[in-house]
């Protein structure tokens, strides 16, 4: 299926979409997971989508958080990948986002584009959003709620927005702005202008 990754048995920070334990994770639990030398600890990198705005969606189980694509590269359960800028337009929720820790998704852009995110948070919950070229890197962090856009991503430096070249590896770093001690349900949006 489009959007899964193939990973060996659990744990993940992943429930079944009724709640109830998946792969051996108590629902709302997310375990640690030792970073590779070099990254903050906490990146959460794997876990279930939904796409909420389309009604038959059933979700995309342990789905791959360290990409961009894995999470903008689709707009429903079974469609194909659109690589980098993504499925403009989609909205997927990370069901079991990480309480205290990060995602961070990577991307290589490779044409000129203005992107948007949005966060569409079915709990209210405040996040930080920081554009970068190291996971985890918060230093320039956004902070969002409910139907807010982080800052705009540029790959064009004369357009406004967080300037990264094309073909420059980079990061979109997310995480709840203040830590819980239990997982959220979070939606995002994607939006962009596309230049030749």
């Amino acid at each position: 299926m489009p959007g899964t990754i193939n990973l060996p048995p659990g744990p993940y920070c992943a429930t079944s979409f009724d709640g109830t334990a998946y792969h051996g994770v108590t629902a709302g639990v997310c375990p640690v997971v030792q970073p590779p030398t070099g990254e903050p600890p906490g990146r959460q990198r794997a876990a279930s989508i939904k796409y909420p705005n389309v009604p038959t969606s059933h979700g995309v189980r342990s789905v791959d958080l360290s990409t961009w694509d894995a999470l903008f590269g689709h707009r429903n359960d079974t469609d194909a990948l659109t690589p980098w800028p993504g499925a403009l337009g989609t909205a997927p929720a990370i069901v079991q986002f990480t309480g205290t820790g990060y995602v961070a998704l990577e991307f290589t852009p490779t044409r000129h584009a203005q992107i948007m995110v949005n966060v569409s948070s079915y709990n209210g919950a405040m996040m930080d959003g920081a554009w970068s070229m190291r996971p985890g890197d918060f230093a320039a962090a956004d902070t969002r709620g409910p139907g807010e856009s982080f800052q705009k991503l540029s790959t064009d430096p004369t357009k406004p927005g967080f300037y990264i070249p094309v073909g420059q590896r980079a990061y979109l770093n997310l995480r709840l702005h203040v830590p819980q001690p239990m997982s959220k349900t979070v939606q995002f949006g994607l939006s962009g202008i596309l230049y030749p």
